[in-house]
């Protein structure tokens, strides 16, 4: 059922896209980010039907795979209101550009340490 919704939004917010943006850098962002954070939407999920199961390999991966595509979802998103805000694609790319590196470290800097995570 969430899926469906899901799909549903993903193809109006599309089509909102295709009827008002008219730069194909933009469009190409605007997708990247709509199908990102609709894949996130559907794992978030998935992943929550899945707590209860004894696989903590696959859950981490997947808490993992959430967190990249709603980074890429968000970043690709926030490129396509900065070109609505009226900014030249140079600066879009260097704001977009630090969002991802600090992203990226904010990440790295966080991750646990998983050597001490387990038994014993």
């Amino acid at each position: 059922m969430v899926a469906v919704i899901v799909m549903i939004g993903a193809i109006g917010l599309g089509w909102i896209i295709f009827t008002q943006i008219r730069d194909n850098l933009v469009q190409v962002a605007a997708l990247i980010g709509v199908g990102a954070l609709d894949l996130a939407l559907i794992l978030r999920f998935m992943v929550l039907a899945r707590i209860g199961r004894a696989n903590p390999r696959s859950l981490t991966a997947g808490l993992e795979l959430y967190f990249v595509l709603f980074s890429v979802g968000g970043i690709s998103l926030w490129f396509v209101s900065l070109s609505f805000a009226g900014l030249p694609l140079s600066a879009r790319m260097i704001l977009v550009g630090i969002v991802a590196v600090v992203v990226v470290a904010i990440r790295f800097l966080k991750r646990p340490d998983v050597e001490r995570s387990g038994p014993g």
